[in-house]
């Protein structure tokens, strides 16, 4: 294995040419040198954000954006989204504070269907992957989505399969 390519470590490479110790200071602190935590007002990279360190927490930068833009903390559990999914694009103009997770799952879902098919309120077919309108697929409240002839279709070859594996001895539990 090769060896950290930080000056004087010998540390063996787990990320990026870096060692654990430094590779987790780059995700933590932007800068695999660090040692300590940043002090207020500092910040750098940690999992795709820009983080800055306020009363010795790291809080991402966007959050801070937000919490500005509405005058104060945001409600406990929302979420804020980056419209352009540039986590580190914390432009006011940029930013969707959600009432939680959910409804920020829903956005990423509903961005992904107009992206992918030109319509932000029609569902994916969780068997064949065609989107198509709410009238025309069947939602379960498991939150899977299937065309209904798909799911006759996918039923009956089930069927069709266990019937074969009953036929050859085996007990047709695996499929």
């Amino acid at each position: 294995m090769k060896q950290c390519n930080i000056e004087n470590c010998t540390g063996l490479v787990v990320a990026k040419g870096m060692c654990q110790k430094h590779y987790r200071r780059m995700e933590r602190y932007g800068n695999p040198m660090v040692l300590l935590k940043s002090p207020n007002g500092e910040g750098g990279m940690q999992s795709g954000y820009f983080k800055i360190t306020v009363n010795g927490k790291r809080i991402k930068r966007s959050v801070i954006v937000a919490e500005k833009m509405i005058g104060g903390k945001l409600p406990e559990g929302a979420v804020v989204h980056h419209i352009d999914g540039n986590k580190i694009n914390d432009d006011p103009a940029n930013l969707i504070i959600c009432k939680n997770n959910s409804d920020h799952m829903l956005l990423h879902q509903k961005e992904k269907a107009l992206r992918e098919c030109g319509h932000a309120d029609w569902y994916r077919c969780h068997i064949c992957g065609i989107y198509s309108p709410l009238e025309e697929i069947k939602h379960y409240k498991n939150q899977s989505s299937y065309h209904p002839q798909c799911e006759r279709n996918r039923s009956k070859e089930r069927r069709t399969n266990r019937r074969i594996n009953l036929a050859g001895g085996q007990d047709g539990l695996s499929n």
